[in-house]
């Protein structure tokens, strides 16, 4: 299964990354902090003067080990958590999330109170019988020390920045001639010849697996890019390296 995250990380990283910010999207019960200090507040940092927050750092924290926790279950060890990082990526997550929060705004990127409220509605947590229920939405809000403005904003936040993600691997397209050439390398590894009737019914999946391949490395061109003209300030205890 670390197989599986590696190389979603590294050669998808950018369906990782929708899909971590679709888990901001979709809310999921909380399941506490994980050992985290309730009483610290302020901010760990500031990405070109936007400030994050120690409880947006607390929130991102839990939903990533949430994932994990998913993904592992009770193979989720101490040592498996130390190795994975979860305080960097959560740093790095809410980074990426201020660039993208500052080219949304630059490009006049927005959410609309109705695609908030439909995003809201058919979230499976708040929905009783298949239906959007208020009450069940209010409480669960409520239990999670949450106001229906602050979570709206952050669903806000969180469909912009995806929206910009998903902008910049839609600009990546793939040629004919670099899914033949993709074909010829599979076989070539396989040891076997080449077959236009083989290649003609593999097509679409090797154009998707490059495609996947070029968005990833678009992207991530794009975020160090950012990142590069970005003045970034995070308090070092929260750059820490994990524990050995």
């Amino acid at each position: 299964m670390i197989k599986l995250i590696r190389t979603l990380a590294v050669e998808k990283a950018w369906i990782l990354r929708i899909f971590m910010g679709i888990i901001a999207v979709t809310f999921v019960i909380g399941m506490g902090w994980w050992g985290f200090d309730y009483a610290k507040s302020g901010e760990i940092g500031t990405v070109n003067n936007r400030p994050i927050l120690y409880n947006e750092f607390q929130d991102q924290y839990d939903r990533i080990y949430r994932y994990y926790r998913e993904i592992y279950q009770d193979r989720l060890t101490d040592d498996l958590l130390k190795q994975l990082d979860l305080k960097n990526q959560a740093v790095n997550a809410l980074v990426e999330e201020q660039l993208l929060l500052s080219v949304a705004d630059r490009e006049g990127i927005r959410i609309s109170d109705e695609e908030l409220r439909e995003e809201i509605r058919r979230t499976p947590a708040f929905q009783r019988g298949g239906k959007f229920d208020r009450d069940a939405y209010l409480r669960i809000l409520q239990a999670e020390r949450m106001t229906p403005e602050l979570y709206e904003r952050q669903i806000r936040d969180a469909l912009r920045t995806q929206r910009v993600r998903i902008l910049v691997a839609e600009s990546v397209e793939v040629t004919e001639e670099e899914i033949r050439e993709g074909y010829a390398r599979l076989v070539e590894q396989q040891k076997k010849p080449f077959k236009e009737e083989e290649f003609k019914q593999q097509r679409e999946e090797i154009r998707r697996r490059l495609l996947a391949d070029k968005q990833n490395k678009v992207l991530r061109s794009y975020l160090e890019a950012l990142r590069k003209k970005a003045d970034i300030r995070i308090k070092p205890e929260f750059l820490a390296p994990p524990a050995t």
